[in-house]
């Protein structure tokens, strides 16, 4: 297997977790306009909050390494991911 391999593969799981946790983030605040404000802690609500913070650490951990490790993100073919957006 050649290093061509290795990058595809890790734009494409980044791509792929971005996506979903975008997506989490939407079903998040779906869930939080369509409940009133003293039930928005239902499972349904929290169960998509955990989802959205569980992608916020592990995207976080992403950029930090790469930060640590000096590599840019253009230089691995993804977009400049800030984690933060998923907790505005």
């Amino acid at each position: 297997m050649d290093n061509n391999t290795f990058l595809y593969f890790l734009q494409d799981f980044v791509m792929l977790l971005h996506e979903q946790a975008m997506e989490s983030k939407q079903r998040w605040e779906a869930c939080l306009t369509a409940n009133p404000t003293r039930e928005r802690n239902t499972d349904a609500c929290s169960y998509e909050r955990g989802r959205v913070i569980a992608y916020y650490e592990v995207l976080s951990l992403f950029v930090h390494q790469m930060i640590a490790f000096d590599i840019p993100a253009d230089q691995l073919g993804i977009p400049n991911i800030d984690p933060d957006e998923l907790l505005r």
